[in-house]
């Protein structure tokens, strides 16, 4: 297939930008005149040496020696939940006049590029191509943001309005439904797969990958939708422009798409001329097959495991790296394997769609933190150097560290849950994470024949999780159209992220455990 060129992209894709984004361009005043554009020097000018002290009273900044900060000096851990109290030397990076040289304090603490500071954006196109995430054209770019919100947001106002639908998995990470009703756009839900392992068929699936190659989106159901549009109960609707997937450990379910499927999904996008917003928070905190028969097992924490196995047996790539034509924009973040409160997160994408991205970024919040890209690439680095490697494989064995807690945490949340006597009485079944932060319960009121609706069910039953200490997500809350999703609203949603330690999660299955026997055995009058 012949490269896109940006010419090519602009030609295609300028059709989905929306009007009022075509409307938010930078009005400035520092750049020349271009009316004025062909005036040359006249001959005394010519004759003139420039000056080469050029003092630039032109900028409104303000100089570094305002600045009340002399450096910043970061004490970095060896691996997560690190507890040690001893500060050694190699494990800190300072942030001053001096250092980084290429980004040092006075450059980090200035107004900084809207699009990102140079440092940072390098490292984030040569960790995007290390792990084969790049796409099969060259007209791509990357954006920084202040984090996935952000990013979700600026894309919706660039490419959606009145006019637009969009596709969203039928459980999501609802907050982004602000984003696109705030556009003026409309929300279609699309189908999952969701393998549930019960009591009936835990033996059965105990010793094969249960639905992993099928899990995530339901690539059949989409494709009756798109193909039907004009019959289907969404005909009032133009049909979708655009894809909002969380690709990878799913929120809420806790699933992933496999490359398989998103062959076929780029295949649809192509057919029915969409792009897919591939937001993939979770992306890199791949967990390995839960083994039934050896619960604690954690391929992580073998002593032949490398960085090339977890980039070439367990880490999906992404759409970006299936996507030849420009169709896909995808989101990552810094918040789960570094930190949320730094707000920093990128999109990379075809180049045109970059730079209307990056057009309304201008008008509105303009660059992401400055310190925060700082905190980042000086942490890296840091890591780089202490470890002897380069910056990317550096990040790399932190993210895995990552990974390896996990799915400790996943092993020790999914072994309890399948030794409770709720489990084996058929009270729940359990939907086994292949990715992020959270394991899913599905509650079962079908054994209560209609007694009341699995909504009331789980309105019911979340006051004796409440009873008994333990917080968790209703998931029908996620859902797009109950109605649609009736068959999993008994789903629960709840996160291995937060707690101290695996022990932890293990109690809260026991009170799991206990609110349902409780709830199915135990309940009196109303």
């Amino acid at each position: 297939m012949t490269q896109p060129t940006y010419e090519d992209l602009e030609k295609h894709y300028s059709k989905f930008v929306s009007t009022n984004s075509m409307r938010k361009k930078l009005v400035s005043f520092w750049h020349p005149d271009p009316k004025y554009a062909h005036l040359e020097d006249d001959d005394y000018l010519k004759s003139k040496e420039t000056k080469e002290d050029f003092i630039p009273l032109s900028l409104g900044l303000p100089n570094s020696g305002f600045f009340p900060i002399k450096s910043m000096d970061l004490n970095i851990v060896d691996h997560p939940f690190d507890k040690s109290s001893n500060l050694h030397k190699h494990n800190v990076a300072t942030v001053s006049k001096e250092t980084p040289v290429e980004m040092d304090l006075p450059f980090v603490l200035q107004y900084g590029d809207t699009k990102g500071l140079s440092p940072m954006l390098e490292f984030i196109e040569n960790f995007v191509k290390s792990v084969g995430n790049q796409p099969l054209y060259n007209e791509w770019d990357t954006v920084i943001a202040n984090g996935s919100n952000d990013s979700l947001f600026k894309i919706f106002e660039t490419l959606a309005d009145e006019t637009t639908t969009v596709l969203v998995e039928e459980f999501s990470f609802v907050p982004v439904l602000s984003a696109i009703y705030g556009a003026g756009a409309k929300a279609v839900p699309t189908k999952l797969n969701i393998p549930v392992v019960n009591k009936d068929n835990y033996e059965q699936t105990s010793t094969v990958p249960y639905g992993k190659d099928d899990e995530g989106i339901d690539v059949e159901y989409m494709s009756n939708l798109l193909d039907n549009w004009s019959l289907g109960p969404y005909k009032h609707l133009k049909k979708p422009t655009l894809l909002y997937t969380v690709t990878t450990g799913q929120n809420p379910t806790g699933v992933s798409t496999s490359m398989e499927k998103k062959k076929q999904i780029i295949a649809l996008a192509k057919k029915h001329d969409f792009i897919i917003v591939e937001d993939d928070p979770y992306g890199y905190l791949r967990m390995p097959l839960y083994n039934r028969s050896n619960p604690d097992e954690n391929i992580y924490k073998s002593a032949d495991f490398t960085t090339k196995r977890y980039l070439d047996d367990i880490m999906i790539k992404s759409y970006l790296s299936l996507d030849d034509d420009g169709r896909v924009l995808r989101l990552e973040t810094f918040s789960k394997v570094f930190a949320p409160g730094l707000r920093l997160s990128f999109i990379a994408g075809n180049k045109y769609i970059i730079k209307q991205i990056h057009d309304y970024t201008e008008v509105s919040t303009r660059g992401a933190s400055s310190v925060s890209q700082s905190l980042v690439y000086s942490t890296l680095k840091t890591m780089s150097k202490r470890d002897k490697k380069p910056m990317v494989e550096a990040w790399l064995d932190w993210i895995i560290q990552v990974a390896t807690e996990y799915t400790e945490r996943r092993n020790a949340t999914l072994k309890a849950a399948y030794e409770s006597e709720a489990f084996k009485k058929g009270y729940f079944s359990v939907i086994e994470p292949s990715a992020g932060m959270f394991v899913d319960f599905e509650i079962n009121f079908k054994s209560l024949n209609g007694e009341f609706s699995d909504i009331e069910g789980m309105n019911r039953i979340n006051k004796y999780f409440v009873k008994n200490g333990l917080g968790v997500v209703l998931a029908y809350k996620m859902a797009l159209d109950v109605e649609l999703s009736k068959d999993h609203c008994g789903l629960i949603r709840t996160a291995i992220s937060f707690a101290d330690e695996p022990k932890d999660l293990i109690e809260a299955v026991n009170r799991l455990n206990m609110s349902c026997v409780e709830f199915f055995e135990k309940r009196l009058g109303n």
